[in-house]
């Protein structure tokens, strides 16, 4: 009998943990860094509040970038949104920028470099009207514009 019952609670155990396990891992799903997370993201959490980000430092001074639903993508990859020249201090894909709950979120995207928010390396950041981030020689200000209306076509 002791052979018998030790046997069965080793298989009610084991099975009980699978079953543990396939409910666990049909769960949340954590987000992963991918240009897909960031626009099925974007879609459920769209923009109330578009604005601008102006180049103040380095090769892009005096370029201004429209910040709107998109997610945008700085870096020195083709595939950018805003393409900054290739440098040591800039990967390819190096910061996302997306709209969430009203807020432009910035996250620092590349293993290996820096961005920094007022002198400080960041991993993530809520940008505000007036926050400026660099990536490598490259400055930015984010500015907001007026209004909470979400970006969209005109009015017929």
């Amino acid at each position: 009998w002791p052979l018998i019952l030790i046997g069965l609670i080793v298989v009610l155990g084991g099975a009980g943990g699978m079953v543990f396990l396939r409910r666990r891992s049909s769960g949340p799903v954590s987000p992963t860094i991918s240009s897909r997370t960031y626009e099925s993201a974007d879609t459920l959490a769209a923009p109330t509040r578009v604005g601008t980000l102006a180049s103040v430092a380095g090769p892009l001074q005096g370029e201004t970038f429209a910040v709107a639903s998109a997610p945008i993508t700085l870096g020195s990859a083709d595939s950018c949104s805003v393409r900054l020249p290739q440098s040591p201090a800039v990967a390819a894909e190096h910061v996302r920028l997306w709209w969430r709950d009203g807020l432009l979120m910035l996250h620092h995207v590349a293993p290996g470099y820096e961005t920094l928010v007022n002198g400080s390396p960041v991993e993530w950041f809520s940008l505000a009207d007036g926050h400026e981030f660099s990536v490598g020689d490259n400055s930015f200000r984010f500015t907001a514009l007026p209004g909470d209306e979400r970006p969209g076509p005109a009015p017929a």
